[in-house]
């Protein structure tokens, strides 16, 4: 479901904003989602269109991070050392659609499985179908991974950092580049949302497979111990085949732009650890 936090209407999806309408609106789709058995289970609560008297004092902009300190390329006015954003007037909008959520949503959804800012939070600008570089306000698949990488410590079971949505299948991915798109997306523990038309895919239904069977393997990094006498059995966690069983090392060929993505469990005649723990190779 998407709402936005403004109060005119969004230039993406042509819907009001739920500023001051927060109630209003979360009963009114509880309402409707009742009425045709589709509930809401996750929320994206954009932050567009937000009037002046709404916007904060100070500003920070993901997009303009170099690391901080000097190397900051930031706009408008920075927040003192110490400020607490949490006070800020962005926190309220948001808080407010929270307390609607908690109060008018009768079934339990992952926003109430998060912490105060929900399960999972943008940290970075929309994203465009393009390997590198930025499209008007839009950003490439390199720009916002690089980031993100620097960001992966503030993510955890409870929070998230959200890097956009998929551009799996909107055509200016190879299959190569696909695999990396969503393998990174998902090795990030960012949500992993795809929104393109089904009817115009090109790649096969076993590709899509593929990519849906990756994902409990990436949600599920688990240790395992490393030994050059023990007995490993790997699998390509792409095509769900198994490559065999190795000792010591394995290599592999990756094409530029690719990723492999393997399942690498301990031979049934070497298992030294609890059943079910793997590692996951990137």
């Amino acid at each position: 479901m998407y709402f936005h936090s403004g109060d005119t209407r969004s230039f993406q999806y042509f819907m009001k904003g739920s500023l001051g309408t927060e109630s209003i609106d979360t009963k009114e789709h509880s309402k409707l989602s009742s009425n045709v058995n589709c509930y809401i289970q996750d929320l994206k609560y954009d932050n567009c269109n937000v009037p002046a008297e709404d916007t904060d004092t100070y500003t920070y902009w993901p997009e303009n991070w170099y690391g901080g300190g000097v190397n900051e390329r930031q706009d408008g006015i920075p927040a003192p050392a110490g400020y607490d954003w949490s006070t800020s007037k962005t926190a309220k909008r948001y808080n407010a659609m929270r307390d609607a959520l908690h109060t008018d949503t009768k079934r339990n959804i992952l926003y109430f499985w998060g912490n105060k800012t929900g399960q999972s939070r943008r940290m970075w600008g929309d994203i465009v179908s393009r390997m590198d570089g930025k499209l008007e306000w839009s950003w490439g698949f390199m720009p916002i991974v690089n980031h993100g990488i620097f960001f992966l410590e503030y993510s955890d079971f409870w929070g998230h950092n959200d890097l956009d949505m998929l551009e799996v299948g909107n055509g200016a991915f190879t299959e190569a580049e696909t695999r990396t798109h969503f393998g990174l997306w998902a090795a990030l523990k960012s949500p992993l949302l795809i929104g393109t038309p089904l009817k115009n895919q090109t790649h096969p239904a076993e590709f899509y497979t593929g990519l849906l069977g990756a994902t409990v393997i990436f949600a599920e990094i688990l240790g395992l111990s490393k030994s050059p006498n023990k007995k490993y059995e790997v699998r390509d966690m792409w095509n769900h085949r198994k490559l065999g069983v190795f000792k010591g090392n394995i290599a592999l060929i990756v094409v530029p732009h690719d990723l492999a993505a393997l399942l690498i469990t301990e031979s049934c005649s070497d298992i030294r650890i609890a059943s079910g723990q793997h590692k996951l190779l990137l």
